[in-house]
Order: structure tokens, then sequence, then C-alpha cells
């Protein structure tokens, strides 16, 4: 009798070892999969980043009256790409992502200006120093029961320093014509253009939630626990 209870013990002691083998392997190759996806990713926006600086580098030669480039157009996709990487991959590999951008961005500004090192030395500071504030906004907030509060204030109030940072370091003492503004007087033109340049980046900003509305709709088909969350308005 006692050799029958002490073989029923030790098969359920091998089917509970077995089991938990079971779930550690499928831990195993769920933690490795997702580092994969994770790897995936980062390297991907670090090759759309380095695509998006060079486009909007080699559009800046192209004025459009008083928001300034086109290359203005181009910049804002910057921000998603950075507040993308921070959400599906951490802070910090969105500050890789931005040193991929920043390294390629001063050889980029200095190839289609060549003659003017002054605008290439404003362009990468702005960019490095806004990004880094928008990374580090966007991972204070990444946490608030609205999700479009990380990506639009963090993309905004970067988008601030990167107009003011680039227009000030490329013109600032410059001979460049003046305009009245109505209650001020009279204002350099790269001032106006700073203003025109942050305009249309915060506008930017505000559709760039679309794509991140749908990257949400997208995990919320693929997960009930996300879709829950989505729809009560959280992260």
């Amino acid at each position: 009798m006692q050799s029958r209870d002490r073989t029923a013990l030790l098969s359920r002691a091998e089917v509970a070892g077995n089991a938990l083998r079971t779930r550690t392997s499928a831990s195993t190759l769920g933690t490795t999969s997702a580092e994969g996806s994770t790897h995936n990713l980062h390297l991907a926006a670090c090759g759309a980043m380095a695509a998006a600086v060079c486009l909007s580098n080699f559009l800046v030669q192209y004025p459009v009256g008083w928001i300034g480039t086109w290359g203005t157009a181009v910049f804002p996709v910057c921000f998603l790409i950075t507040d993308l990487t921070n959400r599906f991959a951490g802070a910090a590999a969105a500050r890789t992502v931005v040193y991929t951008g920043f390294a390629v961005g001063v050889p980029a500004s200095l190839l289609v200006l060549p003659d003017e090192p002054r605008i290439a030395v404003a362009s990468g500071t702005a960019f490095l120093l806004s990004q880094l504030l928008d990374v580090r906004l966007f991972d204070a907030l990444r946490g608030h029961r609205l999700w479009w509060v990380a990506p639009l204030c963090s993309s905004v109030t970067a988008s601030a320093l990167d107009s003011a940072l680039f227009g000030t370091i490329a013109f600032y003492g410059t001979e460049m014509p003046t305009e009245r503004w109505p209650g001020v007087g009279e204002v350099p033109h790269w001032v106006t253009w700073g203003v025109g340049d942050f305009v249309v980046k915060s506008a930017f900003a505000v559709l760039n939630l679309l794509p991140w509305r749908l990257v949400r709709a997208l995990r919320a088909q693929r997960t009930p626990d996300a879709g829950r969350r989505l729809s009560d308005g959280t992260r």
C-alpha cells in the first residue's frame, strides 16, 4: 500500500515538474520573441529617422512663404518616429534613434549647404536638444490617463524649442530684412519664419495623433486587454 502511495506521489511530482518546465520554456520563448520584435522595431526606427532627416535637409532648399521651407513639413515626422519608439521600445531606444538622426543630419546639412556651416550647427543643435526634450517629456507623461497627452504635449513643447534654437543660432545678428508686427514694431524676417515654423510643426503634432490612433486600434484587435484600455481612454 505504501509502495503504491509513493508511486502515485512520484507520478504526480513528475507531472508537475513537466508542466513547470513547459511553462518555463513557453515563457522563455515569449520573452525571446518580444526582445526580437523590439530589436527589429529599434532598427526600423533608426532607418526611418535617418531617411526623414535626409529628406528634411534636402527640402530645406525650397522656401514656402512665411512658414520657411518644405523641410518644415517633413520634420514633424521625426517626432512621430521618436515617440513611437519611446512608447514601444523605451526611452533608451528612443535616444539611440535621436543620436542616429543627429549623426546623419549634420553631414546632410553640410552637403546640402556647404557654404553655410552656421546653418548645419543650428540644425544639428536644435534637432538634438529638442528631440532629447521630446523623449524626456514623453517618458514622463507616458502613464497619463489620456493616451494623446504624451505624444501631443511632448511634440509641441519640443517643436517650440527646435524653432527657437534654430532661428536664433542660424540667423541672430545677420543682415536680414525686417517687417512690422502690429503692436511690436520691426522684427527680423527670421523671427516670422520661426513663428511660422512652430505653427506648422504644432499642426502636424495634432495630425500625428491619427497614426497613434491607428496603432492603438490595431493593438486593440490583437490584445483584448488593450481594447478595454482603449475604450476607457487610458493607455
